[in-house]
């Protein structure tokens, strides 16, 4: 797996798996203060085994870092949905792509979503329509179960900023 550190922000490249070395990631990360969040990207994560997921909560642990979860595909979110040690430190998610279909055409497509932005931040999504997406002249309707899909938002929804709290802004 390739890490790829910024100013503020992690990029992960690869496989996080049983060979993946997290070690440069948690130098990083415990270069920053409690009151830090740092980036964390996952656009170019192609999967995680249960190896990969073990050492992540290891680091996640060690560093005491707060982290803010970016670009996550679908895989990902479903994963995040059933362990909740990803969100120690008071982390959150930010941005993540979900499954949508679209109403003519019955394709699928995953668009990515992000809190306060496209949908609002809040602790029971059981209810939630999302709206429908607009995408090349197609309409694109969501094709999970919001109180399900969004579980890692609501469960932890005490870790978000303040700045999260306000209602959906406009794009």
């Amino acid at each position: 797996m390739k890490i790829s550190i910024q100013p503020g922000m992690i990029a992960l490249e690869g496989s996080l798996d049983e060979s993946a070395d997290l070690s440069p990631m948690l130098t990083e990360l415990q270069k920053h203060s409690k009151q830090d969040i740092i980036s964390i990207d996952f656009s170019k994560l192609t999967r995680a085994n249960s190896s990969g997921t073990f050492s992540w909560i290891r680091v996640m642990n060690q560093s005491g870092t707060r982290l803010r979860y970016l670009n996550m595909p679908v895989w990902l979110v479903e994963q995040f949905n059933l362990i909740t040690d990803y969100f120690q430190n008071q982390s959150f998610a930010e941005s993540f792509y979900a499954p949508f279909i679209g109403a003519k055409s019955k394709t699928n497509r995953e668009i990515k979503l992000t809190v306060g932005v496209d949908f609002p931040l809040s602790k029971d999504y059981s209810q939630f329509k999302m709206p429908t997406i607009q995408i090349d002249g197609e309409s694109f309707e969501m094709d999970f179960e919001p109180g399900r899909y969004f579980l890692c938002i609501s469960s932890h929804f005490d870790n978000y900023p303040a700045s999260y709290h306000k209602t959906t802004k406009s794009k």
